[in-house]
């Protein structure tokens, strides 16, 4: 039954890089410690993509997704709206600032922490900020930019 949603999930990536404007993809699944301690029993995967722009070039594109095996579904990382409901699917603690930069490195490629009235905010490169909030048992309540 296990390996029916791990195919079901490496389908559904494989479709992820399909569509009008692709022109092919490749996708490979990496071996990253993070991965084990943030969302653990997930696999991680990186699909490097190559696309026609409207104005005619080409365009390439790395994207990263993890494949949880409770559901088969992929959730691409640094897409807040996929890494929340990943983080509250896996229950991901978020209750000290080393579990959160875990988090919130892997995850959204932020590497600052600070702790907030309500959870976390963690910021990357390019002005990207995001405020983690968490409930009385530190578990993803809400991740929005803030």
């Amino acid at each position: 039954m296990k390996g029916d949603v791990w195919e079901k999930g490496i389908e559904a990536l494989r479709a992820e890089g399909r569509g009008e404007w692709f022109v092919g993809s490749q996708l490979q699944e990496l071996l990253d410690p993070r991965v084990a301690e943030v969302f653990p029993g997930c696999r991680l995967f990186r699909m490097d993509s190559e696309f026609q722009g409207e104005a005619g070039g080409r365009i390439a594109i790395q994207r990263w997704f993890v494949l949880r095996p409770g559901d088969g579904q992929p959730y691409q990382l640094q897409r807040f709206d996929h890494v929340a409901a990943l983080a509250r699917r896996e229950s991901v603690l978020l209750d000290t600032e080393e579990h959160v930069s875990r988090f919130a490195e892997l995850a959204l490629d932020c590497r600052s922490v600070q702790a907030a009235p309500q959870g976390w905010v963690v910021a990357g490169d390019e002005d990207e900020r995001f405020l983690i909030r968490v409930d009385g048992e530190a578990h993803l309540v809400e991740l929005v930019p803030a």
